[in-house]
């Protein structure tokens, strides 16, 4: 019969994570603990490649750290430099699924690197910012590497960071989310004194800030501990933002709201400068698309001597500006008025009737009346989009809502360094 050792060495590199998860189930429910100690110790100064994979499986069952290795690391000067490695991915979401590890990830989470591929040679925490920005650019949460993130070093377990993970048509918070895990993977402590929420519902200054609780007459309320640096709005010096910088712009004056008719919610954003070039910025942002994606841009920064300074197009409205867009709006609430604006708008109704088109193609050629129903169902999604479409329109209207502008931003100088796990950290934790 296999020994528990016998299962470890048969994790390799391209080991899937229920593969990985039945090994640390096993380890962590005591499957010959001497036996797996002494595996590690043994093998802690091993320098051969074919021992990295089963050693970090080892590693991780024993103490809930990821240890990492130098032939798992990317490759200083190629692409993969900016990739999260495969197999230390899998060991991540096997980790975040194995319920009994659990509380070995939570005291981890605030002590210890999660993503140790990309502590490599001498980068600094901008670099590693940079380079986890570039990994998990263009992603949204169908793609499996954003469960790691969000979960804020394994914090979070599995079930708990699916649950919270922006959906399309997220509000508020995906934005907050995204720039804290970001800088947390990068190697910034952002687990305050106060028990962390996946959704960062407290808003940035609090969640980027290391909230801590604090009793304020006789009510427990999040505060930060880390405080932004803060931009004045008509200050004419250009504000000094970074690579490795979070940004903050948001509406101030009458127009402080999202553009969200009936709901005046306070138009707040984050985002990771990436790269500075003059007023050229490249930044990684939450909360895109339908809500839900994260995406890199260039964005420029502009000067509006009335209003202050700008990062990129993005808009704040006004109660007014909301009040009057909603009534424009409400004129496409039926299907035949978005389907007459979809016939009609010669340019962006195009992709619409496509969809459309192959729509009442699909159903044309459908083998019975379920297939055919199925197909139909997805017709109300093609009207919401156009409608989305539709506000979008309204927003980019000239004379319609002001530029957001730059209010702060926070850096990683601001923030205490994570540990490295190192061969002394592994020993200190088997027991």
């Amino acid at each position: 019969m296999p020994t528990i050792v016998d299962k470890i060495n048969t994790i390799g590199r391209t080991s899937t994570s229920p593969e990985i998860l039945n090994v640390l189930n096993e380890i962590v429910n005591g499957a010959d603990a001497a036996a797996v100690k002494q595996f590690i110790i043994g093998n802690l100064e091993n320098g051969k490649d074919s021992i990295a994979a089963p050693l970090n499986v080892a590693i991780a069952g024993a103490t809930g750290l990821v240890m990492g290795n130098k032939y798992l690391w990317p490759g200083e000067s190629s692409k993969r430099a900016y990739e999260v490695n495969p197999f230390l991915h899998q060991l991540r979401l096997a980790m975040i699924q194995c319920g009994s590890l659990g509380p070995k990830l939570k005291e981890n989470a605030s002590n210890y690197f999660f993503y140790p591929e990309f502590f490599t040679g001498t980068v600094t925490m901008v670099d590693r910012i940079v380079r986890i920005s570039h990994a998990h650019a263009s992603m949204d949460p169908s793609n499996s590497e954003t469960i790691p993130l969000y979960s804020l070093g394994g914090y979070f377990n599995y079930e708990d960071t699916m649950h919270a993970l922006p959906k399309k048509g997220a509000r508020g918070t995906t934005c907050v989310m995204t720039a804290r895990a970001v800088y947390h993977a990068s190697g910034a402590k952002m687990i305050g004194d106060r028990t962390p929420v996946v959704g960062t519902p407290s808003g940035p200054d609090v969640e980027l800030g290391r909230p801590s609780a604090k009793v304020v007459q006789h009510k427990t309320m999040a505060t930060p501990t880390v405080e932004r640096e803060r931009f004045k709005d008509l200050s004419v010096q250009e504000p000094a933002l970074a690579a490795g910088d979070v940004y903050l712009i948001q509406g101030h004056g009458d127009a402080q709201f999202l553009g969200r008719p009936g709901v005046l919610d306070l138009a707040a954003h984050v985002g990771v400068v990436v790269d500075k070039c003059c007023r050229i910025f490249t930044t990684l942002d939450g909360g895109q698309g339908e809500g839900n994606a994260i995406t890199m841009e260039k964005k420029d920064l502009t000067y509006d001597e009335k209003w202050g300074w700008s990062l990129g197009k993005s808009k704040s409205f006004s109660a007014v500006n909301l009040e009057n867009m909603g009534a424009k709006l409400a004129q496409y609430d039926s299907d035949e008025a978005i389907v007459k604006w979809i016939q009609e708008d010669i340019r962006r109704g195009l992709s619409f009737r496509q969809r459309l088109e192959k729509l009442e193609k699909d159903k044309a050629i459908a083998k019975n009346d379920q297939q055919r129903q199925m197909i139909e169902n997805t017709r109300p999604a093609i009207y919401s989009q156009a409608r989305r479409l539709v506000k979008e329109g309204l927003k980019g209207d000239a004379g319609v809502g002001k530029l957001r502008t730059v209010q702060g931003w926070w850096r990683p100088s601001m923030y205490a360094e994570l540990n490295v796990v190192g061969d002394d950290a592994v020993r200190s934790k088997l027991v």
